[in-house]
């Protein structure tokens, strides 16, 4: 989707509302986390704040209805919701969302991987406890290259 994002922002956007449409019609609650705070996110670019903030509660609400508390992947709704917040220059509610997005998931998947070797990614993932059984590098490398930073991302690791 970078290259998406890039060139064509309407078309990111709409990529990312049919993932999210289609998450929530399969009840796919990660996809249907991480879709929401991409639209959230293009949503916002276009000033549609009302609409940003309703996307990502919906979600949340979807998260918390289905698992009784949020997973980790609700950290990126989260993040999004306080970005409505800091536009609106809600700021302590702002600064409250993105504690509580550290609160859900501790170590963001996409700070895992963001530099140094293989080896110091693996460990962090470790580090993370439950996502180590999801660990399964197709093969080793020597640095921690952006696929496998885009790998970390995708599988929530």
């Amino acid at each position: 989707m970078p290259v998406i994002i890039r060139s064509d922002c309407s078309k990111a956007e709409t990529v990312a509302r049919e993932l999210y449409d289609m998450a929530r019609a399969r009840s796919h609650l990660y996809v249907l986390l991480i879709a929401s705070g991409g639209l959230v996110y293009f949503l916002l670019l276009r000033g549609l704040l009302k609409d940003a903030e309703a996307i990502a509660r919906e979600a949340l609400q979807q998260a918390n209805c289905a698992r009784g508390k949020l997973p980790e992947s609700a950290s990126v709704p989260l993040t999004m919701l306080s970005r409505v917040c800091y536009e609106r220059n809600q700021l302590a509610q702002a600064h409250h969302l993105l504690l509580r997005a550290a609160e859900v998931d501790p170590i963001p998947p996409a700070r895992i991987c963001d530099h140094g070797s293989h080896s110091a990614c693996k460990a962090r993932v470790r580090a993370k406890g439950s996502a180590t059984a999801a660990w399964r590098p197709s093969r080793p490398r020597a640095n921690c290259r952006p696929s496998i930073r885009r790998a970390c991302i995708a599988t929530g690791i």
